[in-house]
């Protein structure tokens, strides 16, 4: 309890300490390690915090739990190391901007130990509404594509609230996450999912993080979709079952948003939109193993497989969780030194900027790609181990799904590899073309950066201890020179087996010898002229993103609508989303309603006024 009271009294007084962004951010740095603390404590006892009747109905209670303590332990790093990356890189944002950053993480944390509605909806609504002011306050973004954000936060809110109020008037209690209804279960996992960003709910990120600072990016990237996560988490933990039709829906949504999310990186020319469309990918393959986890927790048969999914799940969220805020941090670093936003003005990282802001974008792309023995890795290998088990399910229709669900998912880790070898040999590894720098104070960045990529690195090649302190130390075994808990088992009988420690360890030993041999020798690099489509390469010209992805762009023009443009003698090639049409049509349908509500009902005419007044009081008198 003690570490708890700790981190909540450091964000408090992060918010007070907004009249200088470095205390604010050291406080929040604090504050987040105050909550790994209290996570940590909490996997070997319950922590409660309280519990309060208000009336035999409303209680109040909050407590935290060992599977809250995992998904907080993940979340509290990351909030960690954005804080500190921010104490440099957010020296000239505007002062309130650390506040903003305390009141978001101390409301996520609220979300973490929630257990009853009104808490939950009000740490809930507090992260919506504080993000929404954090982009905003810089001024960056225009307010009517922060909506789009808003929006969405708030559907994710009304559908959330539409469970909580359906489960207090069948149990008559505000105490949530137990003996789930088929209506509770499908209202709040949508409002969970769409916070998670998947597809179609996605389609406000394009415009937001291309202009929002990399800091305020990675949380609205990492943390906060992470929360999606766990509140669908909580409800399959809590669920003695689920409704099948809906967890079917899950899966495949998780899939199809994985396979659009990967398509619209390829396309990516932005050097955080990549990263934005990666997060719709990674948060779909994440939804859809929750899907898989909660369709086999009806079969009594297929224990094993449904456990072995949520683990999955778990691996991928820290995975992600982890990377991602790596990936938009190290950018963030290389943006301030070049003063780009696009992958081809951010060239050559490795020598312009520093090695280590190179080094994060090389590791967290390879995570991204499923580059072993690295966290990205290890799960979606479990990934793929799951949803290829498909052949056990019972119903036809569920082995169908599943399986489609399995080759979209393959079609998604292929596409990922292919966008991030672009993000990687454009900015870390291309050259800089002699590009000059802008030097600023780097220390806690660099710091930051470095701490993140050993976790990548730990979280693969450690993810065995993560299953096992997560509670699931029986999918964990031994075989032939693998001694016992080192090898993971996707099912059993035996699936298959995966050893990332071991692997690690052999690998470190093969790559020895051929580095000695490298450093023995004259280190010559040879380097040849970029295939330009056959087209000689003319002084000062250079093989562009756009290049590198046209050929997929033209292939499928029909899914991207690829067009040229031609201005000033110079032409571009562009593609869009088109899932943008699902946001524009709600948008306009709002827009029409607005228009009809000012034509009839805020006419000018007083009685109107009157009569809106006195049925709004009759109704609200009568729900209270």
């Amino acid at each position: 309890m003690t570490f708890f009271i700790i981190a909540v009294a450091l964000f408090i007084l992060g918010i007070v300490a907004s009249f200088s962004n470095r205390w604010g951010y050291i406080l929040a740095f604090f504050g987040s390690l105050a909550s790994f603390a209290t996570a940590c404590a909490t996997f070997s006892q319950k922590l409660v915090i309280y519990n309060i009747h208000l009336t035999d109905s409303i209680v109040l209670n909050a407590f935290l739990d060992k599977s809250s303590a995992v998904f907080l332990a993940v979340a509290s790093l990351s909030w960690a190391a954005i804080s500190l990356f921010s104490i440099d890189h957010g020296a000239t944002h505007e002062k309130s901007t650390s506040a903003f950053f305390n009141i978001v993480f101390l409301s996520m944390l609220i979300v973490f130990v929630a257990n009853d509605s009104i808490t939950f909806l009000a740490g809930w609504e507090l992260m919506t509404i504080f993000s929404f002011l954090l982009i905003l306050i810089e001024r960056r973004v225009p307010f009517g594509k922060a909506y789009g954000f808003l929006a969405y936060g708030e559907l994710s809110a009304l559908s959330l609230m539409a469970g909580f109020a359906y489960t207090y008037f069948t149990n008559h209690t505000t105490i949530i996450f137990q003996n789930n209804t088929a209506v509770f279960t499908v209202f709040a996992s949508l409002g969970f999912l769409i916070k998670m960003d998947v597809t179609p709910f996605h389609t406000w990120m394009k415009d937001v993080y291309s202009k929002d600072p990399s800091n305020t990016c990675a949380i609205l990237s990492a943390p906060m979709t992470l929360l999606g996560a766990y509140g669908i988490s909580k409800i399959i933990l809590s669920s003695s079952a689920f409704p099948q039709w809906w967890a079917i829906t899950l899966t495949t949504l998780g899939a199809v948003s994985a396979f659009w999310g990967a398509l619209q990186a390829v396309a990516a020319s932005g050097v955080k939109t990549l990263p934005a469309y990666s997060t719709v990918e990674n948060n779909g393959m994440i939804l859809s193993i929750l899907g898989l986890s909660a369709l086999t927790l009806n079969y009594s048969s297929l224990n094993y497989l449904s456990h072995f999914a949520f683990v999955t799940a778990i691996i991928l969220i820290a995975a992600h969780t982890f990377s991602k805020t790596l990936m938009f941090l190290s950018i963030g670093h290389a943006k301030k030194a070049y003063k780009a936003d696009t992958i081809d003005d951010i060239r050559g990282i490795w020598k312009g900027v520093g090695k280590t802001p190179a080094l994060g974008v090389l590791i967290s792309s390879l995570s991204f790609s499923a580059f072993p023995p690295l966290a990205g890795y290890v799960g979606e290998w479990m990934l793929l181990e799951s949803v290829f088990q498909s052949y056990k399910l019972v119903n036809d229709a569920e082995k169908f799904f599943t399986t489609v669900s399995g080759l979209l998912i393959a079609l998604a880790i292929g596409l990922t590899g292919f966008s991030m070898v672009k993000l990687i040999g454009y900015t870390a590894l291309g050259y800089d073309h002699d590009k000059k720098t802008v030097k600023t104070p780097s220390f806690f960045m660099k710091f930051s950066e470095i701490f993140l990529i050993i976790l990548v690195i730990l979280t693969g090649i450690g993810a065995p201890f993560i299953i096992k302190l997560s509670g699931y130390s029986y999918m964990l075994s031994g075989a032939l020179s693998v001694s016992k808990p080192f090898l993971i088992l996707s099912g059993k009988p035996v699936f298959g087996v995966l050893a990332p420690t071991y692997f690690a360890i052999v690998a470190l030993i093969l790559f020895i010898v051929p580095f000695l041999i490298y450093l023995a020798t004259n280190k010559r690099v040879k380097k040849v002229t970029s295939w330009n489509g056959g087209l000689e390469l003319k002084e000062k010209e250079y093989f562009t993103a756009d290049a590198y992805s046209y050929i997929l762009k033209y292939i499928l023009k029909k899914v991207y609508n690829t067009k040229e443009i031609k201005k000033n003698q110079v032409c571009s090639v562009v593609a869009e989303d088109r899932m943008e049409f699902f946001y524009s049509f709600f948008r306009n349908a709002f827009i029409s309603m607005g228009n009809v509500t000012s034509r009839y009902l805020m006419n000018g005419k007083i009685y109107i006024y009157i009569f809106y007044i006195l049925v709004i009081f009759i109704l609200t008198f009568f729900i209270a």
